[in-house]
């Protein structure tokens, strides 16, 4: 290693002996104005590339596919997502609600729609699909509604009532026209549209437990 060295301290001395000092500062502008150049080339480019419409708009469908939408359905239990009603001393019923939001903190989303686009097993008979929930409804920036879903009549008590209903609920848009579900394990995936933003779907799948409760859950 320090052999390299002598020798290429060596070599310095002989250029700058042959060449002589204002030579070699004159070589060492030219090679400095030259590595300025590239870098402002390079910034040229740069600038040229970012500006690009065509990058643009590959560059902002790229980033969309990875941000969250700003419509967004949300499953819970308690709380807001359900109500529960005494309907005699023997019964009472529960209901489920979907929360739908706005996830942007700044648009609006305008004509939005709730619908239940399958359900399984299929309804018999079959009542056809999308089921519209809600339509023609707006959210703020960051504000959200809660829209009903199902409700199914329970007994007060389970252990010592006889009373045993065999179907569920499923609302509508139309609240003469609901949708009656066996108390089986019913699957249903649903849909939130708006023109403001891209879809959300979502599966939740509702029953009735062994001790006869009305159940709800994202899956």
């Amino acid at each position: 290693m320090n052999l390299m060295r002598t020798e290429h301290a060596t070599r310095f001395l002989e250029l700058q002996e042959r060449l002589g000092p204002t030579r070699i500062r004159e070589i060492e502008a030219q090679e400095s104005h030259a590595a300025e150049l590239r870098r402002h080339t390079e910034a040229l480019e740069e600038q040229r590339r970012a500006n690009n419409p065509l990058k643009q708009a590959i560059d902002q469908k790229f980033a969309q596919q990875f941000l969250p939408k700003p419509l967004n359905i949300v499953v819970g239990n308690g709380g807001s997502f359900e109500r529960v009603k005494a309907t005699s001393i023997y019964t009472r019923e529960r209901t489920f609600y979907l929360k739908v939001e706005n996830r942007d903190q700044h648009k609006p989303l305008t004509n939005c729609k709730l619908d239940i686009i399958s359900v399984t097993p299929t309804p018999d008979p079959d009542r056809g699909m999308p089921w519209t929930l809600k339509d023609c409804f707006s959210l703020a920036a960051g504000d959200h509604t809660y829209i009903k879903l199902a409700n199914y009549e329970e007994p007060s008590e389970a252990s010592t009532s006889t009373l045993r209903k065999i179907l569920m609920v499923i609302f509508s848009n139309d609240p003469k026209n609901w949708l009656l579900l066996e108390v089986t394990e019913q699957v249903l995936g649903i849909r939130a549209t708006s023109p403001d933003s891209g879809y959300c779907d979502i599966r939740c799948k509702l029953w009735v437990d062994e001790n006869w409760r009305f159940q709800i859950e994202k899956i």
